[in-house]
């Protein structure tokens, strides 16, 4: 069969991929949670705290020499960043393509999509680690990771623990104020929470705002004798639960937000759940008071190939690298075997800098 320019300069067309299983993972935050950041140079910070009075001032006789009051007490304390950098190979076809772009100018457009189809790609493992790590967090106040750097469901086989701090009398039935499980009818769930809210606010001075909730919280809010009246006779609280079985957004001066549809896939393809399924995790408002999404820097590379050091002070490589605050990307040419490698990483990390603001309850003790 002869072959003319039309046969080989052209390309086989290919139909717009099908996504046999969507990418990317739930995520149910709230905006706040990625855009309440702070800069670190490098991957490593200080973090300075100072609790806040509470106490009066104590009163004397008038003319009566000053009482001696004592400082208030700082802590300093190391925090290391989580730090991700991966790498994948352009393609052999993508390669040559590249190394002769003039040649292949039908495969242009091609070679523009694959290099785009593998940018969202790492975008996407970049998103999903930063929104699994914070629904950790939340679910347990602790994150872990195995010695090969993924993401685990649980302490076993952790070799690396990242924990938020969160006191103990934060967790379970948040050191007995709530003693009756909530599966129960009868169970004044509304007095409860009032409990709660009032604990958070003498226990912290910040008032709780989110309340994110596992599978089994709105079926308990249904059948329960001080919640239903809410329902019955609010008519957007009753379409709510009607029409979607979720929580009413906004109810006893909280934001309810469904924590259960959370998840992500493990290493070995396996889908791990994330929020359990009778807990309320209850927080503050998310700002810069209470929070911060720690971007560390890393030095990427500017340019490639040999460098003219100028004198002894090697001036002549003080360009070659820029600090790049939280996620980057980058790709350079291989020499053995020969390719171009595509990279990115992140340095970040979720803080919670008022652990004892943050409330887990188990609700079925």
């Amino acid at each position: 069969m002869p072959y003319g320019p039309p046969q080989i300069l052209s390309y086989t067309s290919l139909m717009k991929p099908v996504e046999t299983i969507k990418t990317g993972i739930p995520n149910v935050l709230p905006p706040e949670f990625f855009s309440v950041t702070e800069e670190v140079l490098g991957n490593t910070a200080e973090v300075v705290e100072l609790p806040g009075t509470r106490r009066v001032a104590r009163v004397a006789p008038y003319g009566a020499p000053p009482r001696q009051v004592e400082h208030v007490p700082l802590a300093v304390r190391p925090l290391v960043l989580l730090h991700t950098i991966e790498e994948i190979a352009f393609r052999d076809e993508l390669f040559r393509y590249l190394r002769q772009w003039d040649r292949y100018e039908p495969m242009q457009d091609r070679a523009k999509d694959e290099i785009a189809r593998q940018g969202k790609q790492f975008v996407t493992r970049q998103d999903n680690l930063e929104v699994a790590v914070i629904t950790s967090f939340l679910a347990g106040g602790k994150a872990w990771f195995d010695g090969d750097g993924n993401l685990l469901p649980s302490a076993t086989g952790a070799k690396l623990t990242i924990d938020q701090g969160i006191p103990a009398n934060n967790q379970g039935q948040l050191n007995g104020t709530v003693a009756t499980t909530w599966a129960t009818a009868g169970t004044d769930i509304v007095s409860d929470i009032t409990s709660i809210k009032q604990l958070a606010f003498q226990t912290t001075g910040h008032p709780l705002r989110f309340a994110f909730y596992g599978k089994n919280i709105p079926g308990y809010f249904a059948k329960n004798d001080t919640i239903k009246p809410f329902w019955q006779f609010n008519q957007s609280f009753n379409e709510s639960w009607l029409g979607s079985g979720k929580m009413p957004k906004d109810m006893l001066e909280l934001v309810w937000i469904p924590a259960y549809p959370t998840f992500y896939e493990d290493q070995t393809g396996t889908i791990q759940s994330q929020f359990p399924a009778d807990q309320v995790t209850f927080t503050p408002d998310i700002n810069a008071d209470t929070y911060a999404f720690l971007k560390g820097s890393y030095p990427v590379p500017k340019a490639f190939g040999p460098v003219m050091l100028t004198g002894d002070d090697g001036a002549g490589a003080k360009d070659l690298f820029a600090d790049v605050f939280g996620r980057f990307r980058y790709a350079f040419a291989r020499i053995h075997p020969s390719g171009i490698l595509d990279v990115t990483g992140n340095t970040f990390m979720p803080r919670f800098k008022i652990p004892a603001s943050i409330f887990q309850l188990d609700c079925t003790p």
